[in-house]
């Protein structure tokens, strides 16, 4: 026995000394071989040799356990050990034990670095707790990753993350303040008071530069360069600001909201005009404000106005991203009235709903059905069309209402009506109209006009009418009644006869291949009736009813009829002859038609939604956002800590806030939403109407008047108002 040399009878495999094995196979043949034994022979092979490899891959063990130890990687390490120490062959044995007394002193290494360590992040975790980054940073920077969890990792590097950033503004601090670069530089030390709020050593620096900054911004103010001076102000460290810079920093951006608001406007105004001379009371030495406000006044004047709008053009561009130029619609073209009442010259924008039912009362209108359930009592009364006719809009929050009359072939508008309604409560209008609500303003209607003599229409708000857009087949009257029918069925989930609808088709041209539009307006009965009633309580006999946006498109279609219509031509021999007996304009306008429509764009600001709408001359489309005045109002109201009434005055009349930029900050992020909606809701218009071609946009409703309405709704420039 090569162990305990104990002598053994031949044929033994164990020793019967120690037990050990006395042969072992021969790696290559696997005849059995004495452990002591050279050469194999049964094949010759080298025993020696094969032995000696063995001992080095147990040494190379050993060598990469020691290694995985050292690199922390214990339980790697005591595997290898573990394997070399369970060797019992007595030919390893030095090499077995040093791999036993190995793995002792691993296990030991183990557990005192284990200890240490998770005393180390115990520490950490604490000054992670207090806000100590460098204490975090200098119990961990030393710990191999792999000894910490996901977690505490995941601390060390947030913390030597944020150390780094504190060097980095640290240097750039030093840097700003050897430039003597105090807007950065005050920037940067407030960043630095942020991250290190219990660090008092830049409290006094601090100050020192602000005080350098409150020097600076008042310089600059004193010089009129606002955005200047607003720059100095806006880099004062936060823990720096004083009532005085507050005070300050209110007046500059007040005088910079004025300043872009009447450089932005489109129309010169009255509200622009007392503006400029808010602006002359905020910076009395700046002649800027005397001279706006002169040039208002002289443009309100004698400025070149709009055939459609009251108001003058000014300095903003109106340019409208909905096509063409947008204008103020106040005042109609192919409506006669008297221009020396004012109210009628300036107001009438608030009555196109008004004016759109009084149209089709007169038989006027493109959309010639009627939503109501009166035609027989129509007859009753032995009403007549050729009378004159109300159209009475009552919205969210007035009345509004005109009486026309036709007058040979002219269309005169002879009485106009408004008063404010008493709200039950916020929001509340339109289809929740009460009778308590509405009755003293239909009774000062009634007690101001004869009534009795003229036909009378009504609005139905546009949310209680569902509407759709269609394009049927070119097909004739009778078969695009069987589909119209179809496409009302398919298209509204309600049974026909629960339903009032209007229908407008396009004109049949068996010829045309863009076939025939078709849009329907459908309302439940029991709507229709229960506002019926309401009206019905409050005096009025009613001769129709219309939903807003059809009330709008029916003014629309006949205001812009001569814009919307192809010129008539007589046919001709030639190109050249046509040019020359119609005039070039003439015929590329007919050409025009035969792939887009001349379309007018109107957006109506109403005060409980806010309308899109497209009408050219073969049909037209509308989309309704229920978002309108009343909701800027309540904005500023909750801005301004105001009543409702209160800040619906200063909507208008901004100059009599002592923070107008401040308050209308909300009421800008409110017009930017809506912005985003009408453009997606646009560009899905014409998608539908491929045909449609843009020219012209006009505004109308109250919500508009509120400045910086047009253009950030609708101007094609930045909604700040920068030119």
């Amino acid at each position: 026995c090569g162990s305990c040399e104990q002598t053994n009878a031949a044929g033994s495999k164990f020793c019967k000394g120690c037990g050990h094995t006395l042969y072992e196979p021969c790696p290559k043949c696997l005849q059995p071989a004495l452990l002591d034994q050279r050469f194999c022979v049964g094949c010759g092979a080298d025993l020696a040799d094969m032995v000696a490899k063995r001992q080095k891959q147990y040494e190379e063990k050993l060598a990469s356990a020691v290694a995985a130890a050292k690199d922390f990687e214990f339980e790697t390490s005591l595997g290898l050990l573990k394997t070399v120490g369970a060797v019992d062959d007595y030919r390893f044995r030095a090499t077995a034990e040093s791999a036993r007394t190995a793995a002792d002193r691993v296990k030991t290494l183990r557990d005192k670095t284990l200890a240490a360590t998770q005393a180390k992040v115990h520490q950490a975790l604490a000054r992670h707790e207090a806000g100590d980054l460098s204490g975090v940073v200098k119990l961990l920077k030393d710990i191999p990753s792999k000894l910490l969890d996901d977690a505490t990792q995941r601390i060390y590097a947030e913390s030597a993350g944020a150390l780094e950033q504190l060097k980095s503004l640290e240097e750039e601090f030093a840097e700003a303040t050897r430039l003597r670069n105090w807007t950065l530089a005050g920037e940067l030390v407030h960043q630095l008071q942020e991250a290190l709020p219990e660090d008092r050593r830049y409290q006094k620096t601090a100050e020192k530069i602000a005080e350098k900054l409150l020097g600076k911004a008042e310089a600059l103010f004193a010089k009129q360069k606002y955005s200047a001076a607003s720059s100095y102000l806006g880099a004062i460290p936060r823990r720096c600001l004083s009532p005085k810079t507050e005070t300050l920093d209110a007046t500059i951006s007040s005088t910079l909201w004025i300043q872009a608001a009447i450089q932005a406007e489109a129309f010169a105004s009255p509200t622009l005009g007392r503006l400029a001379v808010r602006f002359s009371k905020l910076v009395p030495d700046d002649p800027s404000g005397p001279k706006w406000a002169k040039e208002i006044s002289e443009t309100l004047k004698t400025g070149k106005r709009h055939p459609h709008n009251h108001l003058p053009h000014w300095k903003g561009s109106n340019q409208a991203w909905t096509g063409g130029q947008f204008e103020l619609y106040t005042r109609p073209r192919n409506v006669k009235y008297d221009e020396s009442n004012e109210t009628i010259r300036t107001q009438l924008g608030r009555f196109s709903v008004a004016m759109g039912l009084a149209l089709q009362g007169l038989g006027k209108a493109r959309i010639t059905d009627d939503l109501s359930t009166q035609k027989k009592r129509k007859k009753r009364f032995g009403r007549k069309q050729s009378q004159p006719c109300w159209g009475i809009d009552i919205g969210t929050s007035s009345v509004k209402a005109v009486r026309m009359e036709e007058v040979g072939d002219k269309l005169l508008l002879t009485d106009i009506f408004f008063r404010e309604l008493e709200p039950n409560a916020p929001g509340i209008g339109g289809m929740q109209n009460t009778y308590d609500q509405i009755q003293p303003a239909i009774d000062q209607l009634t007690n101001s006009f004869d009534l009795e003599n003229c036909l009378v229409w009504v609005n139905l708000p546009g949310s209680a009418a569902t509407t759709r857009f269609v394009r049927l087949p070119p097909v004739d009257d009778k078969k695009a009644a069987v589909l119209a029918a179809a496409e009302l069925k398919d298209r509204i989930p309600v049974p026909a006869d629960e339903l009032a609808v209007t229908q407008t088709l396009g004109v049949y041209d068996k010829e045309s291949s863009h076939g025939r539009p078709l849009v329907f307006s459908a309302a439940r009965l029991n709507i229709i009736e229960k506002r019926m009633e309401l009206f019905e309580q409050t005096g009025l006999k009613v001769d129709g009813m219309q939903a807003d946006p059809n009330a709008i498109v029916n003014l629309m279609a006949w205001e812009f009829a001569d814009t919307l219509a192809p010129p008539q031509l007589e046919p001709s021999d030639s190109e050249t002859a046509k040019k020359k007996k119609w005039g070039k304009k003439d015929v590329e306008a007919v050409a025009r038609f035969d792939e887009k429509t001349p379309t007018i764009c109107w957006v109506d600001a109403g005060a409980a939604s806010t309308t899109l709408i497209y009408v050219s001359g073969e049909t037209h489309w509308f989309w309704t956002v229920e978002q309108g005045g009343d909701n800027l109002t309540s904005t500023l109201a909750r801005s301004t800590k105001k009543t409702h009434d209160e800040a619906e005055g200063l909507k208008t009349q901004p100059e009599k806030m002592e923070q107008p930029a401040q308050h209308f900050a909300a009421v800008d992020a409110k017009l930017a939403e809506l912005r985003s909606r009408f453009k997606k809701i646009a560009e899905d218009a014409l998608k539908q109407n491929d045909r449609f071609d843009p020219i012209e946009t006009y505004v109308s409703g109250g919500a508009a008047l509120t400045p910086g309405w047009t253009h950030k709704l609708l101007g094609t420039n930045d909604q700040s108002g920068k030119q």
